[in-house]
């Protein structure tokens, strides 16, 4: 992209580089990362963590829809792994279960939060923080 600027006396071009795109990403903070509670987790469990946070834009914490099913597809994990793997991620809380009933008779449908990111206007309570392993 060029600019034209006008000094003084004379006209000179400025070439700005344009930021390049790379797409969405994940963030796994230093403070994440470095926690017992992340440090504690079996590997399924980092997995999961990291799939559902892929599905959250910036706007949807608390509302992330992500079945069992889907864990089972995205990580190719049988389903008690995947069912321990959520258990894990909710006891030291990396995350938090919101559901959502529904009148049509079918099943409730399970949506999550994400306790590194603000949820509903509220800060993020960052509950992984405040975890300790219990022997």
């Amino acid at each position: 992209m060029n600019i034209l600027t006008a000094s003084s006396s004379t006209a000179e071009v400025v070439r700005l580089r344009s930021k390049p795109n790379h797409g969405s990403f994940v963030r796994l903070g230093h403070e994440l990362l470095r926690s017992p509670a992340w440090q504690s987790l079996p590997v399924a469990a980092r997995a999961l963590y990291v799939e559902i946070a892929a599905r959250y834009n910036g706007r949807n914490n608390g509302r992330i829809a992500f079945s069992v099913r889907d864990a089972k597809e995205a990580l190719h994990l049988g389903q008690r792994t995947i069912y321990r793997a959520f258990n894990a991620l909710e006891d030291r809380g990396l995350i938090i279960c919101h559901i959502v009933c529904r009148k049509d008779g079918l099943p409730a449908v399970r949506e999550w939060e994400l306790t590194d990111h603000d949820w509903d206007g509220m800060p993020a309570t960052r509950a992984f923080l405040t975890w300790r392993r219990t022997e």
